[in-house]
């Protein structure tokens, strides 16, 4: 799997309401295959610990697993991809909660 396969329309917004006040946050997911081929997102803040053994095991901060069909170098990729796409985006109002 390649990063290029990476578009910004996989960068989601969920809307926060903490104290009655309702914002919207940003969340950086990045789209993984379980082993049966489907597809999801994951909120690549969330994980804990990746391994290979053979297949890619994500453990997240909460204790679930999953295992997934790409490989733990393109997993990286992936991350590093929208890391860097998240940071350089423009700081517009509406990404601040305005």
């Amino acid at each position: 799997m390649s990063s290029s396969s990476v578009s910004m329309s996989d960068i989601l917004y969920y809307n926060l309401t903490v104290s009655g006040q309702s914002r919207r946050e940003l969340t950086v997911v990045i789209e993984l295959t379980k082993l049966k081929g489907e597809k999801f997102a994951l909120n690549s803040d969330h994980i804990e610990i990746m391994e290979e053994t053979p297949d890619t095991v994500i453990t997240l901060l909460n204790g679930h697993k999953y295992v997934v069909r790409e490989r733990l170098a393109d997993v990286i990729s992936l991350i590093e991809s929208f890391k860097r796409r998240v940071l350089a985006l423009p700081l517009s109002a509406d990404r601040r909660g305005m």
